[in-house]
């Protein structure tokens, strides 16, 4: 689906979910070259930057998180002279809404709007971010208050929260060096552009840095998280063997005094009145030595 837009100083083409029908009409209507196409169909295509040696012709490829916390997708822009080209797919709701506030009564020029975008982009990481440091903090102020459950449930969340994390990273990473090969262009491409667009590259450039710290910093908190449960849940299943071995030994007792008295042979008191008085307290006395002895010569404080 094709919208167009019209601000002071360029036109808009808001393209969502790109069908062959769409692809026909902007190469018939404005003669898009076809290796742009192949960047549009890849949802998996990394982040990247093609200047054209002035800023009347560029391609970025930026990649944005989608509504599923897992997958982020590219968000593509095409600059042709005053001419720009927006291509999203249906998942990026959040950034269409903002493409489709932002150009309202938009004054500036096309490459202040694309670094706005961008600017948004590492925002957004941002935020994502900050929500996983709070999701970490929650699991981190439960650890000294554990249970089994808990334990178990902390441990499933810090698993999905580290999915979630390495899948970001590699996403702001290559936006980072995306925005960095945009910083890094020609010297006389960067002094062409206005100071308040300067500014604002330079602005995006440090938002994206500080979104790669902040995803650096969650995957090593996720990382401790995970090797404290790690530990944790080591320990239960060790002191379950624990408990279970000790228990069994202790029950094989009176296994084995009533399998003795129940051979049909000849034993000492076997016909005394009160003998199976005497089989009863003898497991009981055993295994509470057993136990006792046990219990403080084997188990740690």
């Amino acid at each position: 689906m094709i919208k167009h837009y019209q601000s002071v100083q360029f036109n808009i083409a808001l393209i969502e979910d790109c069908t062959p029908e769409d692809r026909h009409i902007l190469q018939e209507k404005f003669d898009i070259n076809q290796y742009v196409f192949d960047y549009i169909d890849d949802e998996y295509e990394l982040s990247r930057a093609e200047l054209m040696g002035n800023e009347a012709q560029a391609l970025f490829v930026m990649r944005f998180p989608t509504n599923d916390p897992f997958t982020a997708q590219p968000l593509t822009i095409l600059l042709d002279h005053h001419q720009l080209f927006l291509f999203v797919f249906h998942h990026m709701d959040t950034l269409t809404q903002y493409i489709k506030n932002t150009i309202r009564d938009y004054n500036d020029n096309s490459i202040n709007f694309i670094l706005k975008l961008i600017f948004h982009i590492s925002a957004e990481y941002i935020k994502l971010c900050t929500s996983l440091s709070q999701n970490i903090k929650q699991i981190e102020q439960t650890t000294n208050r554990l249970t089994q459950h808990s334990n178990i449930e902390n441990f499933q969340r810090i698993i999905l929260i580290d999915r979630q994390i390495l899948g970001i990273k590699t996403d702001i990473l290559d936006n980072l060096r995306c925005v960095t090969d945009i910083k890094e262009a020609e010297p006389d491409d960067i002094r062409t552009l206005p100071s308040v667009d300067r500014q604002l590259l330079h602005r995006t450039h440090i938002e994206t840095q500080q979104a790669s710290r902040m995803v650096r910093i969650l995957n090593e908190r996720t990382t401790q998280l995970r090797e404290v449960y790690d530990h944790l849940l080591a320990n239960r299943l060790n002191n379950i063997m624990r408990f279970l071995t000790v228990w069994s030994l202790l029950f094989s007792i009176p296994n084995i005094i009533s399998s003795f008295y129940g051979m049909n042979i000849h034993l000492p008191f076997a016909h005394f009145r009160y003998i199976w008085v005497i089989l009863f307290l003898i497991p009981v006395i055993v295994i509470w030595i057993g136990y006792t002895y046990l219990k403080h010569n084997y188990t740690t404080k």
